[in-house]
């Protein structure tokens, strides 16, 4: 079907030059160069095209990818130069063929200019810690990362990345300028005494985001009672957002901060 826009009627007569991107489950036409910020690698397969030419701009367009924790961007044939925000998705039913074969991230700076990157999106990707200092160090613009609080946590327990001191943390993302968190269904007293703790030394961040979803049954209020004090004490500027306890199962309680 999609070999009937790449005949001479539109190459030759309208110059309208077409890729075809197969994906496990769906293909994809589209204009050379991709037309739209978003791309989304799920699970390459195959590209076709009946053109002879050089595919170096096919993404220049492209700011925001969001890739699939497979072997897709070794297997994708083309470069993507201008990304500023990246997300990674995890993939569970693919245990041989992860995206970070051999804790490395060749597969990936191979793909991906990191250069230009001021987000890393891991909200939803269980990261190794000394994978991310890989990719922090290839990314001179990162200002922004989402990930969940265990990975937060786990940077204290790394002995490359932090030492188990604070400072060496900051140090580590100097860049950071916003760092969004949140913890799904956490009761520990010590998962809350980390935030409370963290939070006497985040002069460095200008925003952080706090997020947990939790049950009415293990809903803390006091631990977000003790992190508005923490920023009180500070002259931080804060806003939280409590949940409506009574409407539904899980609840969603933000505290976001801001830092001057």
């Amino acid at each position: 079907m999609f070999k009937e826009f790449q005949n001479d009627f539109w190459q030759e007569e309208h110059h309208w030059y077409t890729l075809y991107v197969l994906d496990i489950n769906s293909g994809m036409i589209f204009t050379i160069p991709y037309p739209f910020n978003d791309y989304k690698l799920i699970w390459y397969t195959n590209n076709f095209t009946n053109q002879s030419r050089n595919y170096d701009d096919l993404h220049k367009n492209v700011t925001n990818l969001q890739l699939y924790d497979n072997l897709s961007i070794k297997k994708y044939p083309f470069y993507f130069s201008n990304i500023k925000d990246l997300s990674i998705i995890d993939q569970p039913w693919l245990p041989n063929e992860r995206l970070f074969p051999n804790d490395t991230i060749d597969y990936l700076i191979g793909k991906v200019n990191l250069s230009k990157l001021k987000h890393f999106d891991l909200s939803t990707y269980q990261i190794k810690p000394t994978i991310l200092l890989q990719i922090v160090k290839k990314s001179p613009q990162l200002s922004k990362m989402t990930a969940d609080t265990n990975l937060i946590r786990s940077f204290f327990s790394n002995n490359e990345l932090c030492y188990d001191r604070m400072e060496q943390f900051f140090q580590t993302f100097s860049s950071l300028e916003e760092l969004f968190c949140g913890f799904a269904r956490m009761s520990s007293e010590d998962s809350w005494d980390f935030w409370i703790s963290l939070i006497n030394h985040i002069e460095q961040f200008s925003i952080i985001n706090i997020c947990n979803l939790s049950t009415r049954s293990i809903y803390n209020e006091k631990f977000y009672s003790q992190l508005q004090d923490k920023a009180s004490k500070h002259n931080f500027i804060y806003r939280l957002v409590p949940p409506d306890i009574d409407k539904t199962i899980d609840i969603c309680t933000q505290l976001k901060i801001w830092i001057d």
